[in-house]
């Protein structure tokens, strides 16, 4: 079941890959199919034994965006848009599944804005069906469609930013203290880089 469900989405445009059982790990070396799909036979030979769970490699054609937090979803659908694929997750979240805008990059980002949102794309994966854990199953609400027909996000909403908070300089008196005086307040002006896939870990 689970050999014909990757080969499924492969057909569908999606590039599946092979995560620990009952895990969100991968269990491969997955970073070559960010630049290039699995081939029938490789996701055969992936999927040929134990009880693995999916993952789906986002950017190429794919963005996901994680909805955490149940109570969120309505806003996230009114300012991103909709979407007839959507996954739920065992611990209620759910995944929005959209297509990528042509020679966009779109990034990936962790509690967008300190809400319980991720946006997954370039070099990140998303679970999906029929992967579980000690919670449960991900399971479909909705159609699972090719990604090439999937509608594209309102990305901005997931672009905004908080003002960056700047560090207040430390007072030391010595030669070294005062370096340490300009190093921190040159950081002091650098924005936090965002987070990537399991970034936040």
């Amino acid at each position: 079941m689970l050999t014909d469900a990757a080969l499924n989405y492969l057909k569908m445009g999606f590039r599946p890959i092979r995560l620990r059982e009952g895990s969100k790990a991968a269990e491969i070396f997955w970073k070559e199919y960010q630049s290039r799909p699995p081939g029938e036979e490789e996701v055969r030979r992936m999927f040929a034994s134990g009880s693995p769970n999916i993952g789906l490699v986002t950017g190429n054609g794919l963005v996901v965006v994680d909805v955490d937090d149940p109570a969120l979803l309505e806003a996230v659908i009114e300012h991103v848009g909709s979407t007839p694929m959507m996954c739920r997750t065992p611990s209620g979240g759910t995944h929005l599944y959209f297509r990528m805008r042509g020679g966009v990059h779109y990034g990936n980002a962790v509690r967008i804005n300190d809400r319980a949102t991720d946006l997954r794309c370039e070099g990140a994966y998303a679970v999906c069906p029929w992967s579980q854990n000690q919670e449960g199953a991900y399971r479909w609400i909705g159609d699972v469609l090719p990604a090439s027909d999937l509608p594209l996000p309102r990305i901005s909403w997931l672009r905004e930013k908080k003002p960056a908070r700047k560090m207040q300089p430390v007072e030391m008196t010595d030669e070294a203290g005062s370096m340490e005086k300009r190093a921190i307040g040159w950081l002091s002006h650098v924005e936090g880089a965002i987070s990537g896939a399991n970034g936040h870990k």
